[in-house]
């Protein structure tokens, strides 16, 4: 993958090898708050050391942001089918862990941490049939 990367930036740069190995380390650096140098990557991109894998999760958020995604999506491509109540469109990134309504069972996400039920309708009747 570095090696794909290196060539569709630097193909045609008139700079030197380390010197583009040098911007690519600092690239790659903003993005995971690393500290790879440019001999690290000349290394991995010999052969010579294999990558870490914090450098191709960070490589693969580069590739994905060069092709036009949002570095979430590079993270965790899983796409799912999710319904919304307040008119989000398609292709909204949400960020959030899911819950499973006791009552329902319905997965949904959202609200405070310790929120429960998906809807105030679900806790009422899950309490109305708790107590009966």
């Amino acid at each position: 993958m570095i090696r794909s990367i290196y060539e569709y930036l630097y193909s045609n740069s008139p700079k030197g090898k380390m010197a583009n190995l040098s911007e690519l380390a600092d690239l790659l650096n903003q993005i995971s708050k690393e500290t790879w140098t440019a001999k690290y990557l000349s290394s991995v991109l010999n052969g010579s050391l294999k990558p870490s894998d914090k450098l191709l999760k960070t490589l693969k958020v580069l590739a994905n942001k060069l092709d036009g995604q949002s570095p979430l999506q590079a993270l965790n491509p899983r796409a799912i089918t999710a319904y919304s109540i307040n008119g989000n469109e398609d292709g909204v990134i949400i960020v959030d862990h899911s819950k499973q309504c006791p009552h329902c069972l319905v997965w949904f996400v959202g609200g405070p941490w310790n929120k429960k039920y998906c809807t105030r309708e679900c806790k009422r009747e899950f309490r109305k049939e708790w107590k009966s």
